[in-house]
Parts: C-alpha cells; structure tokens; sequence
C-alpha cells in the first residue's frame, strides 16, 4: 500500500478516537456523579428519551467501546505495516535480485485525492520459478514495464519491488513522449524518393492504432484532452495534404 495511503488511514482512525474517547471519559464522569434515578420523557421529536446512572454507563460502554476497537484496529496495522517494511528492508539488503515485468495491473476500490490506487503484479521467471510481487500505486504503469525483484532464496514468496513505482512511471512516461515525438517526425519528414503519396499510404495505415495508443495516454492521466486533439490534428492534416504539394 503507498505510504500516502497508509498515512491517510492512520489519520482517519485516530480521528475516529479523537471524538470517542473523550465522549466516553465523559459519559463516564456523568454515571459515576449521577445521583438521581433512572427516568425517561418525551422527547421533542415524539420519541422517548432516557437519562439517569444506567443511560450514562450504557453511552460509556459504546463510545468507549468505539475508541477501543478503532485503536486495535490501528494497532494491528501498524504492525503489519512495520512487519512488511522489515521484510522489505532485509529483502534490499540480503535478497537476490532478478528482472522482472510487469504483467497485470488493476483498479482497487481505494481512492487518493480522486485517483484511484493500481494494483500492479510484476513477475520473474528468469531462476526457471515464477517469482510476483504486487505493488499498490495511484502511478498508472504500461504492460510491460521493466523492473527489479528482490526474493529470499529459501522462501521465494517473501519478494520485494526494488524500484520505486513512481519512479517507474515517470520514466515509462518518458519514453512514451519520446515515441511519441519520434514517430510525428517520421510522419512530417519530407517524402521519400517514394513520393509523399506512400507516406500518407503508411500514416493512414497506422492512424487507428496511433490514436488507440493516445486514448490510453489520456485515460492513464499522463495525456491531456488537449494534447491528444492537437497531436490528431497534426496527423489529419498530413492525410488531408494533396499529393502535389511539398509538407510545410
């Protein structure tokens, strides 16, 4: 899990004590100075309200109820957390490293700042065993993309990413935009000894697909709407372009 999220989730739980406990030392203060008897009235929205000693022990018990169960939840995340990173740091330090790639990635149902959080599974099969690891990330990552595993030799399901998603991201989009810039340089060279006829031939033939793979750019978040209609633009111009004419 990225550690923005997990921060995020501290956060929220500790918030959840922060009203509790305190309701809870509250209620409890009231039942042990209560010294009138229990009684019940109407209430102004026509139910029956209660009030006396038991009421106070009963709210002492639920908040305090509450606060309890949110900090052992909290409690036994931070364990787990602290656990992983353990692992995680004795895997850098000790662990063999083998390439890896990455073969699926999937949407969670956990969201930071309206970005989803990825499920991404990288996979080794370079020791002749298949070797994954899962790295949560709101990074949005290609097929393909190359990185490294780190694994215990005697137990090869304890494994670790090496590199930073983030990092990855970055530079896969990197390379795309540098693709990307490339391949709009071979459409608007000059025509070939062929004639500028076959170059709008073999832009047209691979439009869709060009486009297909700006779709995705801007789905992943690392295009903008405007961007993809400018870079479209460009390429139908070329289409458009009479064949007697020079590219300007």
């Amino acid at each position: 899990m990225p550690r923005a999220a997990r921060r995020i989730i501290g956060w929220v739980l500790l918030l959840q004590v922060a009203w509790s406990l305190p309701l809870a030392v509250f209620m409890g203060y009231k039942w042990r100075t209560e010294t009138g008897p229990d009684v019940s009235y109407p209430c102004d929205d026509g139910g029956t309200c209660y009030s006396g000693p038991t009421t106070f022990l009963i709210l002492t018990l639920v908040f305090g109820g509450i606060a309890l169960a949110v900090l052992l939840v909290w409690a036994a995340l931070v364990v787990r957390w602290r656990r992983r990173a353990a692992v995680r740091t004795q895997l850098m330090a000790s662990g063999l490293r083998t390439p890896a790639l990455l073969v699926e990635s999937r949407a969670t149902g956990t969201s930071i700042n309206n970005r989803v959080v990825q499920a991404h599974t990288f996979e080794s099969r370079a020791t002749g065993r298949v070797i994954r690891v899962v790295e949560r990330s709101v990074a949005h990552l290609p097929i393909g993309t190359r990185a490294t595993i780190a694994y215990d030799a005697v137990d090869p399901t304890r494994a670790a990413l090496v590199d930073d998603v983030e990092h990855l991201a970055t530079a896969a989009h990197l390379d795309w935009d540098k693709l990307r810039r490339t391949r709009t340089d071979a459409m608007f060279a000059r025509p070939a000894p062929a004639g500028l006829t076959a170059m709008r031939d073999a832009v047209a033939s691979n439009l869709e697909t060009a486009l297909a793979e700006l779709r995705a750019e801007v789905a992943a978040g690392r295009l903008t709407e405007q961007e993809y209609e400018e870079q479209r633009a460009q390429w139908l111009r070329l289409l458009e372009t009479r064949t007697d004419q020079p590219l300007t």
